[in-house]
């Protein structure tokens, strides 16, 4: 077979095993392994691929961006910032038809500007909205999907790690990923908000709760004292990397630094917290990792098969 041929093989093999249940990263690791050892009849030349790829990606100082904002995010959702600033949300939406769901979409969003995970972001208003809309009689299908669909915010809007790993894979500058994915977070947040504002006029049955005069105002002593800390804390990182004070690796180990005193102060953690914050740090930042040099050896291998420059010719040609 010639090299485009596998190339196309291993591309449609690749997406047969992710269905199958494999690890994305094993998946394409394996397999752009093994289709370059077809593709060039060497062994060798298939290990020294994948020695570069570990070390043109992993080994690079810009990556120490994936364990340090990971370790920030998780280091705030112990701290309580995200169960604060939807209780915020919660009171600012609170005479609106759906408006639980309106605030778990802006507490996402805000959260997003800290943690940068939509894992993170699921965790923790799976545990604190989710419930409050049952009590109040929100449909359960509703508030889960709520929680769902806000937490792909963690994605896009920064320090997102997805726009880390692009940034690597692409090559392109991470402060610049930063910088281009402020707009299109906030628009999605926004039309979230309208989606639910419009499915309470339209369908009420199914967004269900109960009437706004149950909800409680918050003073604005407590919204400044639940804020504070979360604005403080974005100010400084994603204000440093905006301004140019900071590169996107200091601006990590700030929001760290300044993530864990504000728990520290709040009470909010202990060495067993902090511990555990640090051993789950430790294994998503291995996966990230993973799944980078998995990705990066699969570029490479489709370079061997040309099938970009194929696809590049087929479209002038046309």
């Amino acid at each position: 077979m010639s090299p485009i041929e596998i190339g196309v093989i291993s591309v449609i093999a690749i997406i047969v095993f992710v269905y199958l249940g494999l690890y994305i990263p094993v998946a394409l690791g394996v397999v752009s392994f093994v289709s370059i050892w077809l593709m060039r009849d060497d062994f060798e030349l298939s290990m020294n691929l994948l020695k570069i790829a570990v070390g043109d990606s992993v080994m690079e100082y810009t990556f120490a961006t994936v364990p340090l904002f990971t370790f920030m995010g998780l280091i705030v959702s112990k701290a309580g910032m995200g169960a604060d600033i939807y209780e915020v949300m919660n009171s600012g939406f609170k005479k609106v038809k759906g408006g639980i769901g309106m605030a778990t979409v802006g507490a996402n969003a805000v959260f997003a500007a800290v943690t940068g995970s939509s894992i993170a972001s699921a965790s923790v208003f799976a545990k604190v909205s989710v419930p409050e809309m049952i009590k109040y009689d929100y449909n359960p299908r509703f508030a889960v999907g709520v929680v769902a669909d806000s937490s792909v915010l963690g994605m896009i809007i920064p320090p997102s790690a997805m726009l880390i790993i692009y940034s690597f894979v692409a090559e392109q500058s991470v402060g610049d990923m930063f910088l281009a994915g402020v707009v299109p977070g906030i628009l999605l947040a926004i039309a979230y908000i309208a989606a639910i504002w419009a499915m309470g006029k339209i369908v009420p049955k199914y967004v269900g709760g109960k009437p706004a005069t149950e909800y409680e105002w918050m003073s604005f002593k407590e919204i400044f004292a639940k804020t504070a800390p979360l604005v403080s804390l974005i100010t400084i990182v994603l204000g440093g990397i905006y301004t140019g004070w900071m590169t996107p690796v200091e601006a990590g180990a700030a929001g760290a630094a300044v993530g864990t005193i504000i728990a520290i102060i709040r009470k909010r953690i202990n060495l067993k917290t902090f511990w555990e914050a640090l051993i789950e740090t430790s294994h998503i930042t291995a996966s990230i990792l993973f799944l980078i040099t998995a990705a990066s050896i699969y570029s490479r291998m489709l370079g061997l098969a040309g099938l970009p420059n194929e696809s590049r010719f087929d479209s002038r040609t046309k």
